[in-house]
């Protein structure tokens, strides 16, 4: 029997720590198909070396396999992201000192950036694409002897029945629940959107695959019994497709009663007030909305399907329905204007409710519409855009000191408008020092 010790490497706690779902539907896979299974969770380790090179030894891996979910600039500063490479570095440097065995390496951002992380972790494979069916295959490849590819791009997308987020491990999984109080569930895979900034359609494909929704809330069950979970939030890239699977699971959960509350990210265009309403006798707490823009004019410019009039539509059906909602925005996207920014700030001071994130740059990723955009036009390196520094976007029609000013002028004093992005980390410490947990931006949503 084959053994691999699998690891995931996010260090990032906020807004909340995630557990990582990615690597249990590998591990799930991996099980399957008759391998013995290791998995460890850098995080929920403490960042404890020791513990991480002892569970390697003891493993005594034929495979070692690394997660690395993201290299995310969400706080809008370097330093995070250097921390989240410096610490994948750091985790695979000691499986590699602790095991004489191939490391393969795979997740969200190795299949952005596989060539520069395989290099910068030290890897003999990257992965692009799903993880599930392609850790399998490059396990036969290494019982057969044969040499690993330097890049193994995942084939067909990994049917339904195939991706399992529901084999979670336990002790890693209560560590979560102890520490942010929730887990995730994923009820689909894909995206249809054509957002310019968003990697999402070349990770998980533009098709939809849809997991049953009988299947979908006996995981949760599962999860509320073994775990005791009692808050979770749906990792699905939009929650409200356009097909309506997102009703069927709202139907399944209202049906079941089940006594655990979610959040979700949705969009704005389609959803209506008996779509909300349903959601909320399924249990809905929260809703993040991917508006992402502050004017028609940018949504248009990052690829979006909807409009304002629109917004304000939604945000008033979830205000009605006491539902606390978040809004990121990204200022400075593809046709900012100084008339646009204005423009912007007074259609989210019309809003009727909810929290607002603002940033004022656009993170370019590769194989993105806006990345092949700015690389037509010679606006961006193709070498720095596939290293890991941040390649930041800002219309050159506004001035960042400029930006930061109306912004910063715009929401003074107002616990509901976040900026600039650091300050999302300082409130989520204050909300935790305070002993909240969960989503935590729900906190500072009001009802009148």
């Amino acid at each position: 029997m084959t053994r691999v010790f699998l690891a995931a490497s996010n260090c990032r706690r906020s807004p909340q720590p995630t557990y990582p779902l990615g690597m249990s539907a590998v591990a799930w896979a991996l099980r399957e198909a008759g391998c013995e299974v290791c998995c460890f969770d850098w995080l929920a380790s403490g960042l404890d070396s020791g513990a991480l090179t002892r569970e390697v030894r003891r493993t005594a891996p034929d495979i070692l396999m690394l997660s690395v979910r993201n290299l995310g600039h969400e706080d809008g500063g370097e330093g995070q992201a250097n921390e989240s490479l410096t610490q994948a570095k750091r985790v695979s440097k000691l499986m590699r000192e602790a095991a004489d065995a191939p490391l393969i390496i795979g997740g969200s951002a190795v299949s952005i950036r596989p060539r520069w992380l395989r290099e910068q972790l030290g890897a003999d494979c990257a992965v692009v694409g799903e993880g599930e069916e392609a850790a399998v295959e490059l396990v036969r490849r290494v019982e057969r002897g044969e040499p690993l590819p330097p890049t193994y791009r995942s084939g067909e997308a990994v049917t339904p029945e195939h991706f399992r987020c529901d084999s979670i491990e336990p002790e890693i999984a209560r560590w979560y629940l102890d520490d942010g109080g929730m887990l995730g569930v994923q009820t689909k895979r894909g995206c249809p959107f054509r957002c310019s900034y968003c990697p999402y359609p070349s990770i998980e494909g533009r098709e939809y695959r849809f997991q049953p929704p009988e299947t979908v809330v006996d995981r949760i069950h599962r999860m509320h019994v073994d775990l005791g979970t009692e808050m979770l939030f749906i990792v699905d890239a939009v929650f409200n497709d356009t097909h309506g699977h997102f009703r069927l699971v709202a139907e399944e959960l209202a049906r079941r009663a089940l006594p655990v509350r979610w959040g979700a990210f949705f969009t704005p265009a389609g959803l209506t007030d008996e779509d909300i309403r349903l959601c909320r006798r399924a249990g809905l707490v929260a809703a993040e909305l991917g508006t992402d823009a502050a004017s028609d004019t940018t949504l248009r410019g990052l690829g979006k399907h909807f409009d304002w009039p629109q917004v304000h539509r939604v945000q008033r059906m979830l205000t009605d329905g006491r539902i606390p909602t978040a809004h990121y925005i990204m200022f400075g996207g593809p046709g900012e204007t100084r008339r646009t920014v204005r423009e912007g700030l007074a259609n989210i001071e019309a809003l009727s409710g909810g929290v607002v994130f603002g940033f004022t740059r656009v993170e370019v990723l590769p194989g993105t519409p806006l990345a092949s955009e700015l690389l037509a036009r010679g606006e961006v390196d193709a070498d720095r855009l596939n290293a890991g520094e941040p390649v930041l976007y800002r219309s050159p029609e506004v001035e960042e000191d400029w930006l930061e000013r109306e912004l910063t002028r715009a929401w003074a004093g107002r616990a509901d408008r976040v900026f600039p992005p650091v300050e999302a980390a300082r409130t989520v410490l204050r909300l935790r020092e305070a002993g909240c947990k969960g989503l935590l931006w729900d906190r500072l949503d009001s009802f009148p």
